[in-house]
């Protein structure tokens, strides 16, 4: 089975080669390329497909685990996974299977809490997660939060002109509409081009968890019963838990982002933006 494991990885990482152009290896990078690959797909796919796919990203996932921390496969009560000692274990398959089904942690984030969880039986040196940030010199550092600093502001400014207008569009005004989404089409502009430099230099933007289509429903009821998060003094904390949301790997080199994301994170409002969050301001309405 061991074997069988690692011809499965092997095939994976051949396979996004050939067929997306992608080079994976095993690696953070690679993994979070996979949490964020997985929320791509996973609308669109057939039970057969994903059960297929779960057994050959399972096995890449589990390699990735195993080359950064160590442990080999074992059997556990019928799951394979990777062991770290005789009682502390990772499941990479039914992780994999959990991400498809937008249940529990993103595998990422599973991924970057192993050298918490399992601090006391980890071989090495591997006392907090690898980050990034640690990679980085302080000039290349702050030209990243540069640029996420005005991906932030250019997403801001297309969404608030495109909403203005649709609204004018709406009410008969076509000259408004048309100069406000000339504005948000160049806004566009720019926003792609600084995901494309953001991409290059630092791998997927990774993806975080979603709540499932059976409780959409019902956060969205209970944030309608809560104030706008838009009335509150400190709103700009709400866009920015939103946009964490959106790029949680690039934003979590930025402290600041986090804690609003912190902040957020189980507040009904802020789960009823899933799974895009990109919130609209009701006061951008003309």
């Amino acid at each position: 089975m061991e074997e069988t494991i690692r011809r499965n990885a092997e095939l994976v990482i051949k396979q996004m080669k050939d067929l997306l152009g992608v080079t994976l290896s095993y690696d953070e990078k690679s993994v979070a390329w996979l949490d964020d690959y997985i929320v791509r797909i996973r609308a669109d796919l057939s039970r057969v497909v994903t059960d297929k796919l779960i057994d050959v990203l399972g096995s890449f996932f589990g390699e990735c685990i195993r080359h950064r921390y160590g442990g080999v496969w074992r059997q556990t009560e019928g799951r394979w996974g990777i062991s770290f000692d005789d009682n502390n274990a990772v499941f990479p398959f039914a992780k994999i299977s959990k991400h498809f089904d937008e249940e529990g942690e993103s595998i990422l984030g599973l991924y970057t809490s192993i050298p918490l969880v399992f601090k006391d039986v980890l071989k090495g040196e591997f006392s907090a997660p690898s980050d990034m940030s640690t990679e980085m010199n302080a000039q290349e550092a702050q030209e990243i939060a540069s640029l996420l600093k005005s991906l932030q502001t250019h997403e801001y400014l297309s969404r608030k002109y495109r909403v203005k207008g649709d609204e004018w569009y709406e009410i008969g005004n076509k000259r408004f509409s048309m100069e406000y989404h000339n504005l948000a089409a160049e806004e566009d502009r720019r926003v792609r081009a600084i995901l494309i430099e953001l991409e290059d230099k630092l791998g997927p933007a990774g993806s975080i968890l979603s709540p499932g289509s059976e409780r959409i429903e019902d956060i969205r009821v209970k944030a309608e019963a809560l104030p706008s998060p838009w009335s509150e003094e400190k709103e700009g904390d709400f866009d920015s838990a939103c946009f964490f949301a959106r790029y949680p790997r690039w934003t979590r080199l930025v402290p600041g982002l986090y804690s609003t994301y912190e902040k957020w994170k189980d507040d009904p409002r802020f789960l009823a933006e899933a799974p895009k969050f990109r919130p609209i301001n009701p006061s951008w309405k003309p």
